[in-house]
């Protein structure tokens, strides 16, 4: 009998952007520095993305606790402690 090695799927582009903007939300945070996304038409541009895969990014982000987006406020990150510390992914 022979084993096939499982095949894991490569990341789709709204996971590959999740997982960009978690890194500067991670970055900023071990810095101890406030982190504030550009405006989402600025945001789309530099990472080359729809606005909707930027809004799915954002809202995985925003119910996992590590962004907060408000209407004319923009997009930033929140402090560790609001965080969803069971969350798989921060645990990871």
């Amino acid at each position: 009998m022979f084993s096939i090695p499982r095949i894991i799927a490569p990341e789709n582009l709204h996971d590959r952007v999740t997982r960009a903007l978690a890194l500067q939300v991670l970055e900023a945070e071990r810095d101890a520095r406030v982190l504030v996304f550009p405006n989402v038409a600025d945001l789309c541009q530099q990472l080359g993305v729809s606005r909707t895969i930027l809004r799915e990014a954002v809202k995985v982000l925003a119910d996992k606790g590590m962004l907060e987006a408000r209407q004319r406020l923009g997009t930033r990150a929140t402090p560790r402690a609001a965080w969803n510390q069971l969350d798989p992914d921060i645990l990871g």
